[in-house]
């Protein structure tokens, strides 16, 4: 008796082991969470993430005709129409000190005319519950525009127009535009970032369909150009970003100099020293598209969101500063994510109040994804594979008492025979 009971306390204990090893592995496995805000399955179209300094975390995506703005409060989602209009492109939203919601899109023109399919561009704010609209230029070009604020509030947008680059703010009160460059490179499609630095100035990184990639500035009180990539690609993809230290981070998709066989993502970098430019991932195969969004935290961690596609589908990934190198994580792998991200002209990445990675998911619906869930979370999120566990355990251990106490009555029936 007392063996098969030695038997049946091993063999509940090796079950217990291998299926808490099993759930404790499959948690780990869990690094990102995907929620939805809003919408049913529907033509979601740029959808932007983004915290303020309060952490409140804030989405925008364009659905049915609407763009609406998305704030999670304690009573969950609170949505708000910013327009109901025919739109083509949105800037990821951002906030002035007081916390107010700033974003930039491009409304059709229904009433021009002479030039068909002409978009203008809008700048829109959120005062008293309301979103309040202005117009910043009346041509741009479609998708090319994008937006930051000063320390004091004042809004700045990039865009091109007609193969030329410009930025127009609102510090005058009404919107004025500065001519930055001309882009001989360029031409028909074109996209930018803004990064607005801690003393007021303004960066305007820039990248062409010719593969022309450059950062314009404004330090000394004239515009400056420099040029970080020109050889033929035909990703226009790029996002800049300012450092606490005030380093400027540009991403874009490119190759190192003389070594077009490590094309992927490349991070170009200004500091003291001047600019410095390093290849972060290279994929295994060719990339037919390529969006990118880049993120310095407050910790001095560099994040960058890329998606890239090929000919049949779309991978959605972060690719992170870590201590000697970048580590790459897929958010959403191929196969999984649906072609709507192409409706998407730019990415946003953005870090919650305790660090963790927040980006878009561009499936169809309004979701965003979350990275390195803590330990609770990841038990919770295979608790399912964890009761089916013990239970499968359970059964197996039922099945070898079973057993063992049946070879022990054999046993003792053998000894009483002898």
């Amino acid at each position: 008796m007392k063996s098969s009971a030695l038997v049946s306390i091993v063999a509940l204990v090796v079950i217990v082991a291998v299926v808490t090893s099993f759930v404790l592995y499959s948690a780990a496995r869990v690094e990102w969470k995907v929620d939805r805000v809003d919408g049913t399955y529907d033509e979601v179209q740029w959808p932007y993430i983004a915290t303020d300094d309060t952490g409140t975390l804030h989405m925008t995506y364009y659905v049915n005709g609407s763009l609406i703005h998305s704030a999670l409060t304690d009573d969950g989602w609170e949505h708000s129409n910013i327009v109901e209009a025919s739109i083509w492109g949105a800037s990821p939203i951002v906030f002035d000190s007081a916390g107010t919601p700033h974003i930039c899109y491009q409304v059709e023109d229904e009433t021009s005319t002479s030039s068909p399919n002409n978009y203008i561009l809008m700048h829109a704010e959120k005062a008293d519950g309301e979103w309040i609209s202005s117009v910043v230029s009346s041509m741009a070009l479609k998708g090319s525009h994008s937006m930051a604020l000063d320390a004091s509030g004042n809004a700045y947008v990039a865009f091109i127009r007609s193969g030329y680059l410009f930025c127009a703010n609102d510090t005058s009160g009404d919107w004025q535009e500065t001519l930055l460059l001309g882009l001989t490179y360029a031409s028909n499609y074109g996209m930018t970032s803004i990064a607005i630095d801690a003393s007021g100035h303004p960066y305007v990184a820039v990248g062409s369909n010719s593969g022309f990639v450059g950062v314009c500035s404004d330090v000394g009180g004239s515009w400056n150009l420099t040029t970080l990539f020109n050889w033929d690609l035909t990703y226009n993809s790029v996002s800049i970003d300012i450092s606490d230290d005030g380093t400027v981070l540009v991403c874009y998709w490119g190759y190192p100099v003389g070594e077009p066989d490590k094309r992927g993502v490349m991070l170009a970098t200004r500091g003291p020293g001047g600019w410095a430019v390093e290849p972060v991932y290279t994929p295994e195969s060719d990339t037919n598209e390529f969006r990118c969004s880049i993120s310095a935290t407050e910790g001095g961690s560099v994040k960058i969101a890329v998606e890239r596609c090929d000919d049949r589908d779309c991978w959605l990934a972060v690719i992170t500063s870590c201590e000697g190198g970048w580590a790459y994580s897929d958010v959403i792998g191929p196969y999984d994510n649906l072609p709507y991200s192409m409706y998407q002209s730019q990415l946003s990445i953005c870090s919650s109040e305790d660090g963790h990675t927040i980006v878009p998911v561009t499936r169809g619906f309004a979701e965003y994804a979350t990275d390195s869930l803590n330990f609770s979370d990841r038990l919770s999120s295979v608790s399912l594979v964890a009761l089916a566990g013990y239970s499968i355990g359970l059964v197996i251990w039922v099945v070898v008492l079973r057993v063992v106490r049946v070879f022990s009555d054999r046993a003792e029936r053998s000894a009483r025979d002898r």
